[in-house]
Order: C-alpha cells, then structure tokens, then sequence
C-alpha cells in the first residue's frame, strides 16, 4: 500500500477554523487527521502539503516510525507550533488507514484498552466572569449535562501582576464555582501563562481553600525552573503542556518534575504514537496526563485512541458540547459526551470520517482569531462568535 494524494480542508469554527487532512491510498482507503491551531492555520495547511510531497507521496502509510522521523529529522529548521501539528495530523492519518486496513480500531494497534470509557470536563462554557448570575445559570448548564468538572479562566486580561482587589473578585468566583458544583466534582483553574512566579503564587495561595484540582500554566510553559517554584510552593496541583511539543519538548518538565500533571494534545505533540512516548515517560515519574483538546471532532476521536491505552490517564479535556453548533456535524458518528463520560470507539481506524456537504457549508473565516489578552476577551467569546458566523 502506497500514500498517492492528501486533501486539506478549513472550517470555520467560530473563534477559528478548524483545519483536517486527508491521505489517499492506491487501494483506495482513506485516512483522516486534524491540524487546527488557532490562528496558525492557512500556514499548517502549507508546511502540512509540503511534508507531504517531500516525506509521503509513494510511503507505506504502516511505516509510521520513519515517516514521523522523517518529517522531523530532515527538516533543518523543525519544531513549533505550525509544524508539530502538520506533523501530528499526517501521523494520525496514517494510523487510521493502518486501522481500517486491517479493520480494527487504532488502540487495538497500540496495546489494546486500558479504559473502556474516559471521564470528561468542560471547556468553553462560561461568556464572561462578570455576571455572577450568568455565571450561575451557565454552571448549571454544565452540570445538568452530567460533566465530572469544569475549567475556567477568570482572569479576564490581567498580566504580569494581579491586583488585591482583583485578587478578592477572582476568589469570589471560584468560590462560588465551587460551591455550585459540591466537592466532589473537579474544578480546574486555567492561567494561559498570564503571572509572574510571585503573582503566580499570590493566586494559588488565594485559591487553594477552593480545592481546585490543578492550576494550568501559572505562568508561561518555556521556563521550566519557574513553573517549578510555582509547584513547590503551591499545595494545588500544578499542569502544563498543550504548548509543547514532542517527547524533546517535554524532557525536561518531566525529568525536573516541574508539576503534577501533563497536558499533551494529541495535534499538537505529534501524533499519537508520540503521545505514547510523552505518556511512558511521566509515567515513570509518577505523573498524570489529562489531554489538552480545544479542537475539532477529528482531534476528539485521535485523542481518544490514545486515551483507551493510557495507563496514566487523569481527565480528558473537552469543548465539543460548548463550541460551533456544527462540531458534531463535521463528522460521521462522532464521539459524544454521555452523563460526563466519553466512550471509547470501537470503529475501525480512529473511528471517524468527514462529512465533506457539512464541510462546505461552513467555509473558512479569514478573520478567525481572538486575543486572550485583549479587554472582554472571555465575553461572548465561546459560543457568540460561533453563532455569529453560522448566521453570516
């Protein structure tokens, strides 16, 4: 079996677009990845069909190793956001026309299952932080839809430093938060990389009688020595990773054990099989993976093909009943959210192909982008944006 041809489509999403790829095979089977990041698409898509005219075109799609190699290796100038997503939508592509060849999903490929279903939080729910009753009404949404936990940024664009008074409003949310969702659901706080180690601290300290279940990127992942004192001084478990990439990227976080839990995204990482290495070495020192997944409902299924064989899976991160309206349309039989849990799929490849007539209803944004760190960010952001652009 030889890799002859690769598609690339973008969609829009709302806040992004949503970027997918296909490999078509000379028996004509088809393999299906994703490469959605934010607003680096248009630029995935390019070094996306460029590895594969150079590292692809006439490959046995079973030799993942040395595709994946080679894409990474003999590119001189290798690594990024762009490119480890290229990569990672490529990989997956091939693991699920190995998987529909032989007609088994792909974590029968992988050691088989360790779970047969995987507990799931909320992204994307809340529209603002200001709004206390808003706010409310919007928790409550997320539980009466069963999730085990939810994840929340409520720093709106605050920086560097963090004021008292903005201090004391953020702990009133949390508090509240928690107090609408009892104490044994989970309740992650999200930091975007926003503090400093001393503000970082600040927070955590001020949040930790709140029980968050992990605070995520306190401050910015690049300096592994910083989120390290964060660690140390913080009783609330400290995550990070959706913004590195590969087993390199994650050496040392893991070696230093720099936090609790790891946070690779399967799109971004590079792949499945290296989410596999990522997994394997925390596991060695004793550290969770919760998976990082803004994305669409092709990076859901990848993801969840690895979810099934990891052995130190915590929680898996999810948008999907909180993004576009269309997400679960992109696809056929997608993976759904039942009473907070994601079954595992047992549909050969990654379980998943797309639906090409969706797809064409909802063509790409060319103004799809938003700045976190910009005032009102977090109003309207999720779910405004995406209903503005269905009716557009």
């Amino acid at each position: 079996m030889k890799i002859m041809k690769a598609n690339t489509y973008l969609v829009d999403a709302g806040w992004r677009n949503f970027a997918f790829i296909e490999l078509e095979t000379d028996e004509g089977i088809i393999g299906t990845g994703e490469i959605t990041v934010g607003g680096l698409c248009d630029a995935v898509v390019s070094i996306a069909e460029g590895l594969v005219r150079r590292y692809v075109i006439g490959r046995d799609p079973f030799d993942i190793e040395a595709i994946w190699t080679s894409m990474y290796r003999d590119e001189h100038w290798r690594g990024g956001a762009a490119v480890t997503t290229a990569i990672s939508g490529i990989e997956i592509a091939c693991w699920d026309i190995m998987g529909k060849s032989l007609q088994v999903p792909v974590h029968r490929l992988l050691g088989g299952r360790c779970h047969n279903r995987v507990k799931v939080y909320a992204n994307g729910w809340y529209d603002g932080v200001d709004d206390l009753e808003k706010l409310d009404e919007q928790v409550q949404i997320v539980l009466d839809r069963g999730y085990h936990g939810l994840k929340i940024d409520p720093f709106k664009n605050i920086t560097n430093e963090i004021s008292r008074r903005d201090l004391r409003e953020i702990a009133q949310i949390i508090g509240r938060i928690r107090h609408l969702i009892g104490d044994d659901r989970n309740l992650f706080i999200e930091g975007h990389g926003r503090f400093t180690v001393n503000s970082a601290i600040r927070v955590g300290q001020a949040l930790e009688e709140f029980s968050p279940d992990f605070f995520e990127e306190p401050v910015n992942q690049e300096n592994i020595e910083a989120m390290k004192k964060v660690s140390d001084a913080l009783s609330i478990p400290i995550a990070t990773g959706e913004r590195l990439f590969t087993r390199y990227g994650f050496s040392n976080l893991i070696s230093k054990q720099a936090v609790e839990i790891i946070q690779p995204d399967c799109i971004h990482a590079g792949g499945i099989l290296e989410m596999k290495k990522i997994a394997a070495m925390a596991d060695a020192q004793y550290m969770s993976v919760a998976p990082h997944n803004s994305c669409g409902p092709v990076a859901m299924a990848a993801t969840l093909q690895f979810d099934a064989t990891c052995s130190n899976l915590y929680v898996q991160e999810s948008f999907a009943d909180f993004d576009a309206d269309w997400w679960y349309d992109l696809v056929d039989e997608p993976p759904r959210i039942r009473d907070g849990w994601l079954e595992i799929p047992n549909r050969p490849g990654i379980g998943v192909s797309l639906n090409k007539e969706e797809l064409a209803r909802h063509p790409e944004r060319k103004d799809a982008y938003f700045n976190m760190f910009s005032e009102g960010w977090e109003t309207g952001f999720f779910r405004a944006k995406a209903k503005g652009s269905r009716e557009r």
